[in-house]
């Protein structure tokens, strides 16, 4: 294989080499540059307006370290296998159980890739006429935004790596820039309590968990290349534990001075100019990227005959038909309803490999024997079931509906597994 090919490649159905290993921070530094994106900022700028006061941001810290908490757990999965999400999760469903999942996941992963380059080029498009006066299609520039993330992401893990460290400084700048100018608007202070209050407390820290899960779930693809499972939680930590609260915080500062939610109405309101087209252009960017990274990864564990690079681009190209029809924006709230069912994914494969310690070489005996694992099935479905019930209040439980289903399902899997073993040591 060339050295073109093997970057091509990016290891993704093999173990990653120690030489192509990087620190937690460099890890870390990706994640962010995921984070810092109009559906994160959105989110910020909305949990600021609807909560009161100072509450939004103790529901960005404490749904912040959740995320790390969590985060830790499938960071030290990657690390430890050096593998991507979707060959974990065949280790751990069986090869047929995980054509579901990781199907599942590739959807989720795509859909929501063709949301963002959707919402990229139609909101750029009125920041350049509202900016500069210039006309453009929003479907023109949604188009030049794909090839720019399909060429991103084709390189795979070295290139959003480069990428996030030179957007990301610059990106928490204008953020910070952003929020002092909010600051600075004529308008009520931060502790000000609102008179209305439409989300509780609980709400938005289950929001700030819920708008990032999927990316808990395929954590490990960046974390297969930290260089031991220490680095794993250290990017955890950092991206989720502190980066995303002050990603959140920054956004939310100019919602509540200026009192608008909207996202780009809020930075024209602010007169940011230049920042505007940057965050849009280079938060979409580093966000995007990432999304087609994994989604192509999830393909090439599916279609392992297939080469990775090919897939990518037959993600983005995917992506942009479904961006650019108008289809994508009646799939948000399907997509929303579907985040309950994959936050049991990362739990069921944490206590695979976390809890029962089966190492490298016994996975991959199970892993060419192994065609479907029930038991991983099954406690799935009663998870994602669960999470179902409690989120239509039939039942509560946690009032997280993404943490019931991790604990159900966890509970299940273990309850499973256990019983298992002891009848195939009662049969030896």
């Amino acid at each position: 294989m060339s050295k073109m090919e093997d970057i091509l490649n990016d290891n993704a159905l093999h173990t990653v080499p120690d030489a192509q290993t990087v620190s937690g921070w460099r890890i870390a530094v990706i994640i962010i540059g995921v984070a810092i994106g109009l559906p994160m900022m959105l989110t910020g700028a909305k949990l600021a307006y609807e909560m009161s006061g100072l509450s939004a941001f103790g529901a960005f810290f404490v749904g912040g370290l959740m995320l790390a908490i969590l985060g830790g757990f499938t960071g030290i999965v990657g690390a430890r296998q050096k593998l991507s999400t979707y060959v974990i999760i065949q280790q751990t469903f069986g090869t047929s159980g995980a054509v579901i999942i990781n199907m599942l996941l590739a959807f989720t992963i795509f859909a929501w890739f063709s949301i963002t380059a959707a919402v990229f080029g139609s909101a750029l498009a009125g920041a350049l006429g509202e900016i500069i006066q210039l006309k453009v299609s929003g479907v023109l520039l949604t188009f030049i935004g794909v090839v720019l993330m399909v060429l991103t992401s084709i390189f795979g893990f070295k290139a959003l790596d480069k990428l996030s460290l030179a957007a990301v400084p610059v990106l928490m700048v204008f953020l910070g820039y952003l929020a002092v100018a909010g600051l600075r608007a004529d308008n009520a202070p931060i502790s000000t309590d609102f008179d209305i209050v439409t989300i509780g407390f609980g709400e938005g820290v289950s929001m700030v968990v819920g708008s990032f899960i999927v990316g808990i779930v395929i954590f490990p693809d960046f974390c297969r290349y930290a260089r031991n499972q220490s680095d794993g939680i250290i990017a955890a930590l950092v991206s989720m534990g502190i980066g995303m609260p002050v990603v959140l915080t920054l956004s939310a500062i100019p919602s509540l001075m200026v009192g608008e939610t909207d996202i780009i109405k809020l930075l024209f309101a602010l007169g940011a100019g230049a920042p505007i087209l940057f965050l849009l252009v280079f938060a979409t960017w580093t966000t995007n990227a990432s999304n087609l990274y994994s989604g192509s990864l999830a393909l090439a564990a599916t279609f392992s005959s297939v080469k990775k690079w090919k897939l990518t681009i037959l993600g983005g190209g995917v992506g942009l038909v479904l961006a650019i029809s108008g289809i994508a924006n009646k799939l948000t709230d399907f997509l929303l309803l579907l985040g309950v069912m994959i936050p049991p994914i990362a739990s069921i494969y944490i206590i695979d490999h976390l809890v029962f310690k089966r190492n490298t070489s016994k996975y991959q005996s199970d892993f060419v024997q192994k065609k479907l694992n029930i038991q991983a099935l099954i406690s799935w479905g009663l998870g994602s079931l669960f999470a179902f019930m409690t989120s239509a209040e039939v039942l509560i439980f946690t009032s997280f509906p993404s943490l019931d289903s991790i604990v159900v399902s966890s509970l299940c899997f273990y309850v499973f597994t256990r019983i298992t073993l002891y009848r195939q040591a009662a049969l030896a």
